[in-house]
């Protein structure tokens, strides 16, 4: 999976490289089947495009098993979604998900002399593997790449090393590698040196799949839903930056606010001052209307 992860992240750098800014948005994802999969399934591509993307897809059941899943790519936030039946010791219900998000950054500061900062990301990892049992697998694999640093983790609850967060800190919540229990988390990169006043490479991705065997003639499922998400917090701080330092990315980050659905942007001390001396015009114009005498002839 980290391969396939590599490649889309690749993909999207490559993107950044030759656009400007404000068309360098990028989403991909992505939904297959194992190879030893039975039925007859709608899968096996997906989608890039520089709008927000989603890719459903399945194998319909058979006497074997089934499989479905699902993957999505929004501004600032990817989920991915898979899941497999089987009752079959033999032939293996499987399904593998990938999503990717790619843009670019502008980090700014009030100093024009300032040309570098060293920045940390925030990130929300939300999600669970459930159904499991020793027969089968599920695993979870992420990338963050902000500026020239790259960050993998990894939840596998079925391997020697359930969680290896790659350098990630959990600031809040926990991350799971034990079945059946959620994650929910706050995440914190490490600092990141990017440069200010140019554009700064940013992307994130998931990819995750399930795969499972029935076992005695009772059909095994396993479930791997991250779907509800790996995203940019909304109406918080998405970055942790130096004083007098903000960053922008189109309409979707705002002064280090990721605009989300039916969340406005917070006002700047600068809207603010606007906003005030806008009020003061109004009511100093009232004041003079009601001071007019007005004489009719």
């Amino acid at each position: 999976m980290k391969s396939f992860l590599k490649a889309m992240l690749c993909t999207g750098l490559a993107a950044m490289a030759t656009a400007s800014p404000a068309l360098a948005a990028s989403f991909t994802v992505f939904g297959t089947p194992g190879g030893n999969q039975r039925g007859i399934c709608t899968s096996g591509n997906g989608s890039t495009g520089s709008t927000p993307q989603v890719f459903s897809g399945s194998c319909a059941g058979d006497s074997i098993g089934r499989s479905d899943g699902q993957a999505r790519a929004d501004f600032g936030n990817v989920g991915i979604r898979a899941f497999a039946a089987s009752n079959n010791p033999v032939s293996a219900g499987t399904w593998n998900s990938s999503a990717n998000f790619s843009d670019t950054l502008l980090f700014t500061s009030s100093d024009p002399n300032v040309r570098s900062a060293l920045v940390s990301a925030n990130f929300i990892l939300e999600g669970i593997m459930e159904g499991f049992n020793p027969c089968c697998q599920g695993l979870l694999e992420g990338v963050i790449a902000l500026g020239n640093s790259t960050f993998f983790f990894r939840i596998n609850p079925s391997g020697s090393t359930p969680v290896s967060l790659g350098g990630l800190t959990v600031i809040d919540g926990v991350v799971s590698g034990v079945f059946d229990v959620p994650t929910d988390a706050l995440l914190r990169t490490p600092l990141v040196n990017v440069g200010v006043g140019s554009p700064v490479r940013f992307s994130i991705s998931l990819d995750g799949g399930v795969s499972v065997l029935g076992a005695g003639g009772i059909t095994t499922t396993g479930l791997m839903d991250f779907g509800n998400s790996f995203q940019v917090p909304i109406g918080s701080d998405a970055f942790l930056l130096p004083s007098g330092v903000t960053v922008n990315s189109g309409t979707w980050l705002v002064n280090n606010r990721r605009i989300g659905p039916n969340v406005g942007g917070v006002p700047e001390p600068a809207s603010w001052a606007l906003m005030i001396a806008g009020f003061g015009l109004v009511g100093s114009a009232m004041r003079r209307r009601a001071n007019t005498r007005v004489t009719f002839a």
